[in-house]
């Protein structure tokens, strides 16, 4: 007889057969023949991909139930095994082929006072909001608009007046709800000036122990963070186009002697705000010839790569188009928030924690149903040697159960001898 044989799963699998004068724990209708081991072990090392239904302990030796089917193939699995037209692997797991799912353009702009933050946001909301046949909505926590709601025929840039929706506070809960309860039909653009107001508000907002030194204890900062942190996901996963203004804060970094020196400029905001947006500007105005300034923004950060390491005087919304021409002009990719992620991740671990249990579950049953249907001591023994390198895997509860099992029937069967 051969020593193997063809599954349906088209693999080959060892045939376990014996003519061992021990009592079989189960029948296997894929070797075929009587099984003396556990049936997750036997299927796991001689029919590998295969699922066990339906199998109880203490069988017979007789064809009585122990039945396996091949695994559903999932959609993974299909896609695994799929090929594309030029003869290589198809998609794996969750990975998908890569496509732009950026629909709107997000951006931030940062800069000392006057360098021309909310100029510069207003040209490019209008722009914005023009190309979507819809309105601005304007989050104003320094009353940093209200001239450019009337026109002003001597204003150089911009003379008529800018119209736009406007919400005046320094709330960041307040921000946060109208954020939230924007209408994408309505409003197609949203720009916040300033973000460092907000950030400044979520931290006044603590109001629990402080430090001696009056800081803010380190536990604190993720409960101070969180509003701020959704406002942030809203911002980038909104179905609109959005602006942050920001001040310009300084980089302190200690030279060689311990001193601490500026060695740069950066978004004065919560540490993460610069890294969200897909574009990051830093205003920087110059003198002109006649002692007046002239706006001018320096793009830091271009994830197209259209616009970083490049300046603009005087820009407008043709500075960004190059850009927004890009956008996929579908739906908005979207990130969600880190309390979204974190109950995936908490789901996810509570699953794993209940297979394991589960899995620890079967294997106790196995290794005590070969335990108390043994027959012999030698029987009993080869039960037994099923909990080698198993103990942590069993847990100390299940270990010891199995341990006066074996001793119970270890007396049983000496005194019958």
């Amino acid at each position: 007889m051969s020593g193997e044989v063809h599954l349906r799963n088209g693999s080959r699998g060892k045939k376990r057969v014996s003519n061992d004068d021990r009592s079989p724990i189960f029948w296997c209708p894929l070797c075929p023949g009587p099984v003396y081991t556990p049936y997750m072990v036997h299927y796991d090392e001689f029919h590998p991909g295969f699922q066990v239904v339906n199998v109880s302990s203490g069988m017979d030796g007789k064809p009585n139930g122990a039945v396996i089917e091949p695994p559903a193939q999932n959609t993974n699995q299909k896609q695994l095994a799929s090929l594309d037209n030029g003869g290589k692997r198809g998609i794996m797991g969750k990975f998908q082929k890569a496509k732009s799912e950026q629909a709107y353009f997000k951006v931030a702009l940062y800069g000392k006072t006057g360098s021309g933050k909310t100029l510069t946001s207003l040209l490019w909301a209008e722009g914005l909001a023009a190309r979507e046949g819809k309105r601005v909505a304007f989050v104003d926590t320094e009353r940093g608009s209200e001239f450019y709601s009337i026109e002003i025929p001597e204003r150089t840039v911009h003379p008529k007046a800018f119209d736009f929706d406007r919400l005046i506070t320094r709330s960041l809960m307040e921000t946060l709800e109208a954020v939230e309860s924007i209408d994408p039909k309505t409003h197609g653009v949203l720009v916040i000036d300033s973000i460092t107001h907000l950030w400044e508000a979520a931290r006044a907002a603590y109001n629990g122990k402080m430090l001696p030194n009056g800081g803010i204890p380190i536990q604190a900062w993720q409960q101070i963070k969180k509003p701020y942190k959704r406002l942030m996901s809203l911002f980038l996963d909104g179905s609109f186009h959005a602006i942050l203004c920001g001040r310009e804060g300084v980089v302190m970094e200690q030279d060689e002697d311990g001193e601490m020196r500026v060695t740069g400029t950066k978004l004065k905001a919560e540490g993460e705000t610069p890294h969200e947006p897909h574009v990051l500007g830093r205003m920087c105005p110059e003198r002109d010839d006649k002692g007046g300034y002239i706006i001018k923004v320096f793009f830091e950060k271009d994830r197209s790569g259209i616009l970083t390491g490049k300046e603009f005087l005087w820009p407008t919304y043709e500075t960004i188009s190059p850009v927004v021409r890009y956008l996929c002009g579908g739906e908005q990719g979207k990130l969600g928030t880190p309390e979204e992620a974190a109950e995936i991740d908490i789901s996810a671990q509570e699953a794993e924690k209940e297979k394991a249990e589960r899995e620890r579950k079967e294997l106790f049953d196995q290794i005590r149903a070969a335990l108390v249907g043994a027959k012999t001591i030698a029987q009993l023994q080869t039960g037994w040697s099923l909990t080698s390198g198993k103990k942590t895997r069993l847990g100390d509860e299940f270990f010891t159960q199995l341990q006066a099992i074996k001793d119970s029937r270890k007396a049983e069967l000496l005194e019958v001898a």
